[in-house]
């Protein structure tokens, strides 16, 4: 089994997220900077956010078979949460939907119904700034690093 986190099943429920390779991290925080906003300090892809917990072997087992590295491309911006205030940049790959759906297979239930892949770009953005959305994403390959499992804690 890797070291890949902290999930024991004893939480409130089940957090599976990657972080970005460091190559990937450094474009990414260049590209937000010439965009003209302040990044968040932790880029990272949710793969699940459950609240109920599943069995922490079947996730290990689930998680150290699969690629360390994997790649996603870009898709667009969007505004996410309730005041629609927070920047992202979706992005597509299907290894992040498999892992997805593996975890929902043994009993994960995600907090959203729709897995919609993303990376947090901007927390508390401005409406003022809202000429973002409409440029093209970067062109560049996202990179994303191992797998890691915590427990949701209240």
């Amino acid at each position: 089994m890797s070291d890949i986190g902290a999930y024991t099943g004893i939480g409130e429920g089940l957090y599976v997220a990657r972080k970005l390779h460091k190559e990937t991290e450094d474009r990414l925080l260049e590209y937000c900077y010439k965009l003209g906003f302040n990044p968040v300090h932790d880029f990272h892809v949710t793969v699940m956010y459950s609240t109920k917990n599943i069995n922490p072997g079947a996730v290990y087992d689930m998680l150290d078979v699969l690629p360390r590295n994997i790649y996603a491309r870009p898709l667009a911006f969007s505004l996410f949460g309730d005041n629609k205030d927070v920047l992202v940049m979706r992005i597509f790959s299907d290894l992040l939907t498999i892992e997805h759906s593996m975890l929902k297979a043994e009993g994960a239930k995600p907090s959203y119904p729709e897995y919609k892949p993303h990376i947090t770009l901007c927390e508390n953005f401005s409406v003022g700034e809202l000429s973002i959305l409409s440029r093209k994403a970067p062109d560049f390959s996202i990179i994303l690093s191992e797998p890691y499992a915590q427990d949701l804690n209240p």
